[in-house]
């Protein structure tokens, strides 16, 4: 994710500085189209919408990987997801290829499907397990940290979810300007919401496990 988000960050910069040096060419030269410098323009726009689609494909992977170790590694679980998540590939790779601002709907909603399963299925397991240790009689801070693991799949999975929803709507309107504002943060977002998940699961077991040479400094 770190290597597609930093590529996707290199690909809006040129494809920024092509459109830059084309409308500059454009106005100069007082014509109507200079077809290198508007190819250039294209091919870029095309390479980004690409890595965006392998971009979200990757972020669902992740999703479905934490939710494939919380279900006691059953494949059964990933079918449907799995094929929404390919069905998002597919579409988002041939609205790429158009250039289609309306049809994104149809990505976006297969992606938005997507996390709405997969949100699901696994804090819909992790909450079945919380009850199950209740009823076990398990202590009460393993029921924390089911509250706090359920709590952290429902944030991720609702920001991605609205991010996704906000490209939808902006592309069922036709609205260019308001699609392309929410395609640029809809890029990072993909990155930053399970990279958000990562860091913040690593802080609350740090807090919770301190290395072994702190909780020796408290016992004292």
């Amino acid at each position: 994710m770190a290597v597609l988000g930093t590529t996707q960050i290199a690909v809006a910069v040129a494809e920024y500085v092509s459109t830059t040096r084309f409308v500059q060419e454009l106005v100069h030269n007082e014509v109507s189209s200079d077809q290198e410098s508007l190819e250039s323009v294209e091919m870029l726009a095309d390479v980004a919408h690409l890595l965006l689609a392998i971009n979200v494909a990757v972020t669902d992977i992740f999703f479905m990987y934490r939710c494939y170790v919380v279900w006691g590694c059953q494949r059964r679980v990933l079918v449907l997801p799995a094929l929404l998540m390919l069905a998002t590939l597919a579409a988002a790779i041939m609205v790429s290829l158009t250039d289609n601002i309306p049809a994104v709907v149809i990505p976006c909603g297969l992606a938005a499907a997507t996390n709405i399963v997969l949100t699901t299925l696994t804090a819909g397991r992790i909450l079945w397990i919380s009850r199950q240790s209740a009823n076990a009689g398990l202590a009460q801070p393993y029921q924390g940290r089911y509250s706090r693991a359920i709590r952290i799949i429902l944030e991720s999975g609702a920001i991605y979810c609205v991010a996704v929803i906000f490209l939808l709507i902006a592309g069922s309107q036709n609205n260019l300007e308001v699609f392309d504002i929410g395609y640029a943060v809809g890029q990072q977002a993909v990155n930053i919401i399970p990279t958000f998940t990562l860091v913040y699961v690593g802080l609350q077991d740090t807090r919770d496990n301190p290395p072994a040479s702190n909780r020796k400094h408290w016992t004292v």
